[in-house]
């Protein structure tokens, strides 16, 4: 890579950070409290061999609640 490509890429890097590190929009869940030690489990769609959950918790290390998105096969009981 050029030393152009380099700087060119070096200029879109706060962009990208910002865009990764600060969303300016929040979900309407995402503003509901959570108390530190409570998790929240939502069923967000049910397939016949997945489930995709969001589960939704309180980060001690980013104190404040976070979540992500988890894809549960479906299995015989």
């Amino acid at each position: 890579m050029s030393d152009h490509g380099k700087l060119r890429g070096l200029a879109m890097l706060p962009t990208l950070l910002l865009a990764a590190c600060g969303r300016m929009h929040k979900e309407p869940f995402e503003k509901v409290p959570l108390a530190p030690g409570q998790m929240v489990r939502v069923r967000l769609s049910e397939r016949t061999n997945l489930d995709v959950e969001r589960i939704r918790f309180w980060s001690n290390e980013m104190n404040e609640p976070r979540f992500f998105l988890a894809l549960a096969p479906r299995t015989q009981a």
